[in-house]
C-alpha cells in the first residue's frame, strides 16, 4: 500500500519510527502498530520473510536513517486512512515503477530490492 499525504501529494509507504519503549520489540511488531495507526485498527497483514534494510545519512542532519522495507500480505479488515493521508493505492511488482515518490526518499530503491528478493520484478 502506498498513500498520499495531503500537503505534498507524493506517495509514501506506510510506516514510522520506533517509539520509546519499543526498542527491544521485533521489527514486525513495531510495523504492525504503525500500520494500525495509519491504515486503521481493523486492517490486518501478515509479515512475510522478505526484508530489505538500508542505512543512509540524512543530508544536513547529525543522524542516519534506517529504512526497513518488509513484504506483507493483506489478511483481513477494511483500510481506513488516518487524517495524515488523503488516499491510497495498492502496488504490485508490475505497477510500482510508475508511482511518484518524494525525491529525497529511497522508497524506489527499497521496493526494487524487495521485489527482487521475493522473486518478482
Amino acid at each position: 500500500v502506498a498513500h498520499y499525504r495531503p500537503s505534498g501529494y507524493l506517495l509514501e509507504l506506510p510506516g514510522g519510527r520506533i517509539d520509546v519503549g519499543e526498542e527491544r520489540l521485533p521489527q514486525a511488531e513495531v510495523l504492525l502498530r504503525e500500520l494500525r495507526e495509519e491504515l486503521g485498527s481493523g486492517f490486518r497483514v501478515s509479515s512475510q520473510p522478505g526484508v530489505v534494510t538500508r542505512v543512509r545519512h540524512q543530508p544536513g542532519a547529525r543522524f542516519y536513517r534506517l529504512r526497513v522495507v518488509r513484504h506483507c500480505t493483506w489478511q483481513a479488515g477494511d483500510l481506513v486512512l488516518s487524517s495524515e493521508h488523503s488516499e491510497h493505492r495498492w502496488t504490485t511488482p508490475a505497477d510500482w515503477p510508475a508511482l511518484i515518490f518524494p525525491p529525497q526518499s529511497d522508497y524506489r530503491d527499497g521496493l526494487q530490492r524487495l521485489w527482487a528478493l521475493v522473486g518478482s520484478s
